[in-house]
């Protein structure tokens, strides 16, 4: 990717920049802290919307 083709987090060279990066940090943290298979990721706005009832 060119230079001005990079988004700002890339640029800026955020470790989070886009959902599979996300969801990869959070697992490894929940990893350390024994939680694995305890949370789903979800879209927070359908979950919210549909599951909480």
């Amino acid at each position: 990717m060119t230079e001005d083709k990079k988004t700002v987090a890339q640029k800026r060279r955020y470790r989070v920049v886009d959902v599979q990066s996300a969801k990869q940090i959070a697992d490894a943290w929940l990893e350390q802290i024994d939680l694995v298979n305890v949370v789903d990721f979800g879209l927070p706005e359908v979950d919210d919307r549909y599951l909480s009832r």
